[in-house]
């Protein structure tokens, strides 16, 4: 068993995946519905607050579902985080996932543009 509320390892594994699933998946979403494939070229747009805010919501959204009685420090929404660590972190991954789909995008639509810096 692990040391996360008895949750055993493999369990973890499976919800750590689904939740990372989940994630790739809304922010392919967002990010396909944002572009305009005429302005693939540029850098995504710089608004990490946004990007880390539906991180964060995907990630409350599949604990809720995948984890019975969750710490309630992991279903902490966006707005009241305190830690800025944790918002950090969301956004680096909101933008990480944001430029891989713009990069995914531009190789399956316009694979002659140069990659972005």
């Amino acid at each position: 068993m692990s040391a996360v509320r008895g949750i055993s390892p493999t369990t973890a594994a499976r919800c750590t995946r689904s939740l990372c699933s989940g994630m790739m998946l809304t922010l392919h979403r967002v990010v396909i519905m944002m572009t305009n494939l005429s302005d693939v070229a540029q850098p995504v747009p710089d608004n990490r607050d946004w990007l880390g805010k539906i991180v964060r919501d995907t990630w409350v959204e599949a604990v809720h579902e995948l984890i019975p009685d969750p710490k309630p420090s992991w279903t902490e929404p966006w707005e009241t985080l305190a830690d800025p660590f944790q918002r950090e972190v969301d956004k680096r991954i909101g933008e990480a996932v944001a430029k891989g789909v713009v990069s995914q995008i531009k190789a399956m639509f316009l694979p002659d543009l140069p990659e972005m810096p």
